[in-house]
């Protein structure tokens, strides 16, 4: 009785989790899959696969071997490809999940190949493998997402280094694989031979300027992508074919004046819920990423590695699983929203050129898209280089629902650099949101005003100079501050900071700077002021910005204070630091590095914008009997 009282409870288990997981549990069909040991050396097979526009072609193989163990828990299907198409191009990136048959049973998916290799020898991932992707979530529903690389100490305002737009200079344009392709992509080089790679899925870029080339493919690179610009095609293409075993299916990470669009081929469909590619995406698991299905405009033939050049036709369904043996998605018109981002580029001598986007959205890579599309749409609009001065205002708007006022963010910049560095460098924060500790804040469009002009207006700050070494509470110090613009005399201005009444007497220091050199000393000062423990301080942080073109002049009292829950307490008295400061208190304040008694931004002495840089440390005595 007992017994089967456990039986009775295994059962209801199972149907229990396969109820509350969404999935639909996998019935093996003897008559629709072949497993993997039933195969043998020299049976003939065929895969099925796209070359051209949207017709599914079928190409003969040869079974050679069974790789048992390959990885953990899988094996591999080794075969041979036969025919002038294969035997000519090799393994084909964009042949990913190419359904593979065996006397009209699928065995699985090409998935691998050698680079370099004389003949089109293709590793297939067992269907088994594939089938157990079905096993998890199947539903497709938005869901909060955090990527997985976090370490405490993380800062919420840097930006991931490869997303930082690097400006060529070899001259080079963008129709070659880029640099950074060939560093993280052995099949690439080579100098490092033949090796066994996954078929990395190309990503067909249109509309990408040569200035961010580099840093828009270092993004796909670094995610086992080989991305290909220039070449032809990229758009989309207006055709309404099918997704079925053998056609091509991808997702588009950026969709309109700018496109890329990574792809493979479907393996398998039941009803709704499709297989594909054989081997991860992203590796993420659980996945809400929008499929979109594909043209293929040719086959570039190559040594490395051969790869299908495509673009998207149409969104067609959701990416619910993306997993080792297999992506896994459902076709339907349920699908996840991209995020809107509009581009207004003015130059002084005519009309504002508009530029859309639709960008997909991921917290990990929404942010270095953004930037990269910005950096290529400024360097198209404009010049990649020479004298300018730019000047930016980024709005980024919330769903109604959530509450908050858009974020917007001015700045001006003047130099020699690239400048859709100075415009993506605006929308810097939009990684800071979409990757923040503390809650999904729903972004629902994002606008970038980019206004031009071709002469460098900058300007340095040469030196400062305080008038009185003593001053009174309630009197003004008078700092006197020397401009020099760029080939231009230098200019002296005299500005008057008034000194509190309540002011403690004692050592007081003067900042003199431009105000984003100031706010990077105030990080410094006074850091858990800038921590934030929630979204809307880490908002107000972000909106806090620091404009090129104005210039801060601080009074800081040598007396320590407190910095708590985004806010200072300035000038405390000692019994009140020490308990401040106490254990129990780690983590929720921090002691100041002085304490600011009073603050002004002032503008530099110049008829139009001018950006300035450079700052100082002055020093005097609040003195209550000074003359």
């Amino acid at each position: 009785m007992f017994t089967r009282s456990i039986r009775v409870f295994g059962v209801l288990l199972v149907v229990a989790l396969a109820i509350t997981s969404g999935a639909r549990a996998v019935t093996w069909d003897s008559a629709a899959f072949m497993p993997a040991d039933e195969l043998r050396r020299g049976m003939k097979g065929h895969i099925l696969t796209i070359v051209e526009e949207s017709q599914i072609e079928r190409f003969p193989i040869e079974i050679l071997s069974v790789e048992k163990g390959f990885q953990a828990k899988g094996d591999l299907i080794w075969a041979k490809g036969e025919g002038a198409v294969l035997e000519h191009t090799g393994s084909v990136s964009g042949m990913s999940g190419s359904p593979a048959y065996v006397d009209g049973r699928l065995i699985g998916a090409f998935a691998y190949g050698y680079s370099y290799a004389q003949e089109p020898i293709i590793g297939i991932t067992p269907i088994a493998h594939m089938l157990a992707v079905w096993d998890r979530e199947m539903t497709p529903m938005p869901r909060s997402r955090r990527p997985v690389t976090r370490q405490m100490g993380f800062n919420a305002f840097q930006a991931p280094p490869q997303w930082a737009p690097r400006p060529r200079a070899d001259g080079r344009d963008a129709a070659h694989v880029p640099d950074a392709a060939v560093r993280s992509n052995p099949s690439l080089d080579p100098a490092r031979g033949m090796r066994l790679e996954r078929l990395r899925l190309p990503v067909a870029l249109r509309g990408v300027a040569r200035g961010a080339s580099d840093a828009l493919s270092s993004l796909f690179v670094d995610a086992g992508m080989v991305p290909f610009a220039s070449v032809g095609g990229g758009g989309r293409v207006d055709v309404d074919a099918p997704v079925t075993p053998g056609s091509t299916i991808g997702t588009e990470f950026v969709r309109g004046d700018l496109s890329a669009y990574s792809f493979g081929t479907t393996t398998y469909r039941d009803g709704a819920r499709i297989l594909a590619w054989g081997h991860p995406f992203l590796s993420e698991g659980d996945s809400y990423l929008p499929l979109s299905a594909g043209f293929v405009h040719f086959i570039v033939a190559s040594p490395a590695m051969s790869f299908k050049h495509g673009s998207p036709t149409r969104i067609v369904g959701t990416m619910t699983q993306d997993r080792e043996p297999a992506i896994a998605g459902v076709i339907g018109d349920d699908h996840p929203r991209y995020l809107p981002v509009r581009v207004n580029v003015s130059s002084g001598d005519g009309e504002p050129e508009a530029y859309s986007y639709e960008v997909m959205r991921h917290p990990a890579y929404t942010g270095g898209l953004v930037r990269s599309v910005v950096w290529s749409t400024l360097d198209s609009a404009e010049k990649a280089g020479g004298d300018y001065t730019v000047r930016t205002k980024a709005t980024v708007t919330f769903d109604p629902g959530y509450g908050h006022s858009p974020l917007v963010t001015s700045n001006v910049m003047s130099g020699t650099f690239a400048p859709g560095f100075a415009a993506s460098s605006a929308l810097s924060s939009v990684s800071s949101i979409l990757n923040n500790w503390y809650d999904e804040i729903p972004v629902e469009r994002i606008d970038l005003d980019v206004d031009f002009g071709d002469a460098r207006q900058a300007a340095v700050i040469e030196n400062a100079r305080i008038a009185k070494q003593r001053v009174r509470p309630g009197d003004s110090a008078v700092v006197t501050v020397t401009f020099r613009p760029y080939l231009d005399a230098p200019i002296v201005k005299t500005y008057e900071v008034n000194v509190p009444a309540d002011a403690p007497e004692g050592f007081t220091m003067v900042f003199v700077g431009d105000e984003s050199s100031y706010l990077s000393w105030e990080r410094s000062r006074a850091a858990r002021k800038y921590q934030p423990s929630n979204a809307t301080q880490m908002l107000e942080v972000l909106a806090q910005g620091g404009r090129g073109d104005r210039v801060v002049i601080s009074l800081i009292s040598s007396k320590m204070g407190v910095a708590v829950a985004g806010n200072e307490l300035p000038s405390l008295p000692l019994s009140v630091l020490n308990v401040m400061n106490a254990p129990a208190q780690s983590g929720e304040s921090a002691l100041t590095r002085g304490s600011v008694i009073a603050e002004a931004t002032v503008d530099p002495p110049f008829d139009r914008p001018y950006v300035v840089s450079g700052g100082t440390l002055l020093s005097f005595f609040v003195d209550r009997d000074a003359p």
